[in-house]
């Protein structure tokens, strides 16, 4: 899995357990340099099981965007084997695939182009960009009692691609999949359909926070604005936002809450999301 992350230009990752019972962090380390994990992850597998925690990885960016296809079935996972980098199973039946593009394209190209392909395979749209380790228990509640281990299926290191070739195998989706208002998705999605709005759009939509990266908390409220605009619950979308957001997974269920009633109160008063509408602890903050 290392070598494999590695071989694309991935150098650190973030590192989290998590406890999935309760959605609470037990352990995060930020930017692990692969060196490190490999020493560690060992140390790292066996608190996991005596916590009975998930060992959930999540890369730093690198020199080639990388996207992550998660809750595949199988035969939609062999259709992706030959682009990608690596494949998982993270439970009997789910697979999980991630491709890295060839180039840097902008940031608006690639994310085009992620929508298509999840389209095209029937990925999770809203797939957060982390993973469960690989030899690690995928200890989410919906297993219980029979959690199963999460297993590296194959690799293919330095495996890029890119557009053209992944329309060639016909894995995008139609143009107009990508086609999505400034709300994140489509006039009829909500809970009538089951769709979700694409989360990485509003972090693509995030201002930059002091670490160069996206305004994590923002993201997240907007896009509890737009799920509950939507039609959504805020209970659900709370649960939701603990699925697709990295910060509400490391910070817990109660920011996931706290952000998703922030969004519905603001969404009464008929108020945009402005950094004074957030709550508290979802405040625009670096990372």
């Amino acid at each position: 899995m290392l070598t494999a992350l590695a071989s694309v230009g991935i150098s650190s990752a973030d590192a989290t357990h998590l406890h999935d019972a309760t959605s609470r962090k037990r352990r995060f380390n930020s930017a692990v340099p692969l060196g490190v994990l490999a020493q560690t992850l060992p140390g790292r597998l066996r608190q996991a099981e005596r916590d009975q925690c998930s060992v959930i990885l999540r890369p730093r960016p690198g020199p080639h965007p990388l996207i992550q296809l998660d809750d595949l079935r199988p035969e939609l996972a062999e259709r992706l084997a030959p682009v990608a980098f690596m494949a998982l199973a993270t439970s009997q039946h789910g697979r999980q695939a991630w491709v890295a593009m060839r180039g840097a394209s902008p940031r608006a190209v690639c994310e085009a182009l992620a929508r298509r392909l999840k389209a095209g395979t029937g990925a999770d749209r809203g797939a957060s960009g982390a993973f469960r380790v690989p030899g690690s228990t995928n200890y989410k509640p919906k297993y219980a009692p029979a959690y199963p281990l999460v297993r590296l299926l194959r690799t293919q290191p330095g495996r890029l691609t890119d557009a053209d070739e992944l329309e060639a195998l016909g894995l995008l989706g139609p143009a107009e999949e990508a086609s999505f208002t400034h709300s994140g998705g489509h006039p009829t999605d909500g809970p009538a359909s089951g769709r979700w709005p694409d989360y990485a759009l509003f972090l693509g939509w995030a201002p930059r926070g002091g670490h160069g990266g996206p305004d994590r908390s923002y993201a997240d409220f907007r896009w509890c604005c737009t799920a509950i605009e939507w039609g959504w619950p805020a209970e659900e979308v709370a649960e939701r936002l603990m699925g697709v957001s990295g910060k509400a997974q490391s910070v817990g269920r109660k920011y996931a809450e706290r952000t998703a009633a922030a969004a519905g109160s603001a969404r009464k008063r008929g108020a945009t999301a402005t950094s004074a509408l957030l709550p508290n602890d979802a405040a625009p903050s670096p990372g």
